[in-house]
């Protein structure tokens, strides 16, 4: 019986060529039509192979068990795309395997950018067996079928690759430790300096940055090219051990070492990650003394430039701090330095719980501050989280849900997402500390009684800071109009955060409701 060609519908005489494609079952195609455009422009997808006419009989049905060529390296596939280009670039230089996850197809083995173009992940294999959304459909019955094959959005592995942390390393800029996302260093300075992405661009404009790959990112990209390199080893070498890989230049050998160093070298991330973490009380106290450092810097500064202005009009300043004057010899003022300051940072820490620090400067007695987290700008609807310093100096930290059009903010527990427990609640060096935990979220998508989405710690939120007075009975009055902000910046309470904040504590008492 001939083979018919699936692309000219032309019986393949037996004296012809045939070529068969690699992942489709019953695709012949003729010598003639090999050669047609739109058979040659899908190769990225469908690999044809030259086969002996005899095989095309026990290749045709899906019980098939002859022997198919492997497909195409990365390199034939990309010599094929780009076929003016007359220097293919490394796959070790390019942007796929320094910034995104790779994978290789279980099927066809092709090279997949995981957060570019869809994959599917069996459930049921115990060693991660994934295919490509090409290869998918052969799954019906070329995989058991009572396996289950998941996909996960595109977006999912874009944040875990910019989750990662670049453990012992400091940002120069904004001395923030341990940061995610992306790191860039100096390629001029002759000390190391380094740069997270929030002060990339800002800070140290004058020299040239270059790109730091995470290094818990660059091991998973490299065992993933290992096990793609001993997987075409194992079908197409036939024993021959100066093999390589065409697109790492790795033999066999090469491929399992390069796997092993790796799987190494992730172990040791995943083992000082968690020595920070079960020191997280001290990398917590770390980081709110650079924090701290900063807003004091900043304070430093504010002072410097007031100086200089207050030379031009003859007035000295004198006596810095809370209890500073400004004078000259007719006129004593109060120092206009009283700003309030709210700074709020957290990790998330093992058992998937956030810690969360408040600390507010210049805050007086009967007067609030609160954090407050909503998925876009406006200030209510809105999650909150109020710290008190009550007319008798006590200090207390609560959990509410604002309503918004002016109601006054109502209790709010584990029905609104997580549960909030209070840890710290103190006045210290001048300074108001509160410090509570999220943690034991649902990840059920509901609302609560306000129609505000549940606390989640995977969602983006726009922080919200607030000030404002006490009433005699010690509970909020509402902030005035200059007295918060809708932040523009986007956080989320599964990754370590920084939220600051400065207002005139002229402010602070200006309040027209409640």
């Amino acid at each position: 019986m001939d083979t018919i060609c699936t692309s000219c519908g032309m019986p393949i005489l037996p004296t012809f060529t045939v070529y068969k494609c690699h992942q489709c079952v019953n695709h012949f195609v003729c010598e003639s039509c090999e050669k047609k455009e739109h058979n040659r422009a899908c190769i990225h997808f469908h690999t044809l192979h030259k086969i002996n006419s005899s095989q095309t009989q026990s290749m045709a049905t899906p019980s098939a068990t002859s022997s198919i060529p492997p497909p195409p390296t990365f390199d034939e596939v990309q010599k094929t795309l780009t076929k003016t280009s007359s220097k293919p670039a490394s796959i070790f230089s390019s942007d796929d395997f320094l910034y995104n996850f790779l994978s290789n197809c279980s099927h066809c083995q092709r090279i997949v950018s995981m957060n570019k173009e869809p994959s599917f992940q069996c459930e049921q294999c115990p060693q991660g067996f994934g295919v490509c959304a090409e290869c998918k459909p052969l799954m019906a019955t070329h995989h058991p079928s009572a396996h289950v094959f998941s996909q996960k959005p595109l977006d999912h592995w874009a944040r875990e690759a910019y989750g990662y942390f670049h453990l012992d390393v400091k940002c120069d800029s904004c001395s923030a430790r341990h940061f995610n996302g992306n790191r860039r260093q100096c390629e001029e300075c002759p000390v190391t300096y380094d740069l997270c992405d929030k002060c990339f661009g800002k800070k140290h404009i004058e020299h040239q940055m270059k790109y730091i790959q995470n290094p818990l990112l660059y091991n998973n990209n490299r065992r993933a090219l290992a096990r793609r390199t001993i997987a075409l080893a194992e079908k197409s070498n036939d024993g021959d051990l100066n093999w390589r890989d065409s697109s790492t230049g790795w033999t066999k050998s090469d491929a399992e070492l390069v796997d092993q160093q790796a799987k190494q070298e992730q172990a040791n991330y995943y083992n000082r990650l968690q020595q920070i973490r079960d020191n997280d009380k001290e990398f917590a106290k770390q980081l709110l003394y650079d924090t701290q450092r900063r807003i004091q810097d900043t304070f430093s500064d504010g002072w410097s430039r007031l100086a200089s202005i207050l030379v031009q009009t003859e007035i000295s300043l004198c006596d810095r701090g809370s209890s500073s004057v400004l004078r000259n010899t007719k006129t004593k003022l109060n120092s206009p330095t009283g700003h309030v300051g709210v700074n709020v940072t957290w990790t998330f820490e093992v058992g998937n719980i956030t810690r969360i620090h408040m600390a507010i400067y210049k805050m007086q007695p009967a007067q609030w501050a609160a954090i407050g987290l909503n998925r876009n700008q406006s200030m209510a609807p809105a999650h909150v989280f109020v710290c008190r310093r009550l007319a008798n100096g006590t200090i207390d930290v609560n959990r509410y849900m604002n309503p918004g059009m002016h109601l006054h903010p109502v209790p709010a527990g584990i029905a609104q997402g997580g549960v909030f427990t209070a840890e710290k609640a103190t006045f210290d060096a001048g300074v108001v500390i509160c410090q509570f935990t999220l943690s034991n979220f649902t990840t059920m998508e509901m609302t609560n009684s306000n129609d505000v989405p549940i606390l989640s710690q995977s969602t983006l939120y726009h922080p919200l800071v607030a000030i404002g007075p006490l009433n005699a009975t010690n509970s909020m009055k509402e902030h005035g109009i200059d007295s918060h902000k809708a932040l523009p910046q986007l956080v989320q309470l599964n990754r370590s955060e920084i939220v600051t904040y400065h207002l005139e504590s002229s402010k602070v008492n200006i309040s027209n409701y409640f």
